[in-house]
């Protein structure tokens, strides 16, 4: 990070008003700013005003400190990503983006800027992920810059940069991959689970009805046993008129003339 003259923080528009920044501290900065911006969209929000002035400088980096309300009900994800290439365009020249050719001075600075401030929408990135990763390959090849220009101050150095894109473009399709068989096997968990559980649901639900069958069974049962139970109370109420019967009559036979007080009493009624 580019050194602080001043013991306290300060914005990124006082830092400026010294004039434009090198390369390497303009693509630090633009690289903080940059994740700071993906985050924000990746959770759905929006900034809507990327300015010098909205950025603090610390010893850690450079910090993205939050717009005006009124800002953000503004933003757009284009508007974000063009404001945040007048940045870069402003750090890189001293000057700020009004319109026309990109031009920075540096060949390979001017394809990350000609995608942020391309005035057709369609051409110009939604994801701050894209210029990252221009970002990304624009350091790799400034520090290549920077190590050929130490071995050889005045020997032009062409830095082919296809190869590191192809590797990114590699990196990333294989990211997204994982990501989509992650995906995949979430989903297919998840079916898996609500399979699971609508069998379960089945198999109780079955049970219930067999437990609600089983208690109508006993039920009945039970109303079978307490009508046997009072058929059993009425044939013993039964049983014991016919031996009192079967008693007198005994009495009768073996006492014919009435001779017993039991038996005289038979004879009048």
């Amino acid at each position: 990070m580019m050194p602080i003259t001043s013991s306290t923080d300060q914005t990124l528009a006082m830092r400026m008003a010294e004039g434009r920044l090198p390369l390497g501290d303009a693509l630090r900065v633009a690289m903080q700013v940059g994740e700071s911006l993906r985050r924000l969209h990746d959770s759905g929000d929006l900034h809507g005003a990327v300015t010098p002035s909205n950025i603090t400088l610390t010893h850690e980096g450079a910090v993205l400190i939050p717009a005006p309300e009124d800002s953000a009900g503004m933003a757009d994800a284009h508007g974000d990503i063009f404001s945040f290439g007048a940045l870069l365009y402003e750090m890189l020249t001293g000057q700020a983006f009004e319109s026309g050719a990109v031009s920075s001075g540096s060949p390979a600075a001017d394809r990350v800027l000609g995608l942020c401030l391309s005035p057709n929408l369609d051409s110009r990135p939604v994801r701050m992920r894209t210029i990252l990763m221009e970002l990304r390959l624009l350091g790799v090849a400034a520090r290549r810059a920077e190590i050929a220009a130490a071995i050889a101050s005045r020997r032009d150095v062409l830095v082919n940069i296809g190869e590191l894109r192809a590797e990114m473009r590699v990196m990333e399709e294989r990211f997204e991959a994982r990501l989509a068989a992650q995906e995949v096997t979430a989903a297919e968990t998840q079916r898996s689970t609500i399979e699971a559980v609508a069998f379960l649901q089945e198999q109780i639900d079955g049970l219930r009805g067999e437990l609600a069958g089983a208690q109508e069974s006993m039920k009945s049962q039970l109303a079978s046993i307490e009508g046997a139970r009072t058929a059993i109370a009425q044939m013993d109420d039964v049983v014991d008129r016919v031996v009192e019967a079967l008693e007198a009559l005994q009495n009768v036979v073996l006492d014919p003339a009435g001779t017993s007080p039991g038996g005289s009493s038979l004879a009048a009624n």
